[in-house]
């Protein structure tokens, strides 16, 4: 293959990969760290569009935070909505559970944790 080719076949790839991701579906996404368990990630909803998601992720951030802080307490559940996180502390634990909009061309499962 030549430089032109490859530079020509480069941005025919960039640009079609750009236009999937403009088209997609968007996944709404749960990433929880258990104190030193493991990570989980797991898929909440799926949404036509990106504002979708977000909206929805905020008000599911806000009910799950009062969820738990009905049953752990005000005291052990801290809303950090900056980080879109729930942090939830137990009496031997503290777990962190992110809220994340992704597309759907997008799985977080398929990637290593440092």
């Amino acid at each position: 293959m030549t430089g032109i080719q490859l530079i020509v076949t480069t941005v025919l790839l960039l640009g079609s990969t750009s236009m999937a991701a403009a088209e997609c579906g968007w996944g709404l996404w749960t990433k929880t760290v258990r104190g030193r368990g493991p990570i989980t990630w797991e898929v909440q909803n799926g949404y036509a569009e990106q504002p979708a998601c977000t909206e929805r992720r905020e008000a599911v951030l806000k009910a799950r935070a009062a969820s738990w802080s009905s049953q752990l307490g005000d005291q052990q559940v801290k809303l950090v909505e900056e980080d879109n996180m729930l942090r939830l502390f137990f009496a031997n634990d503290v777990w962190a559970i992110y809220y994340v909009c992704l597309p759907d061309t997008l799985d977080p499962r398929n990637k290593r944790e440092p």
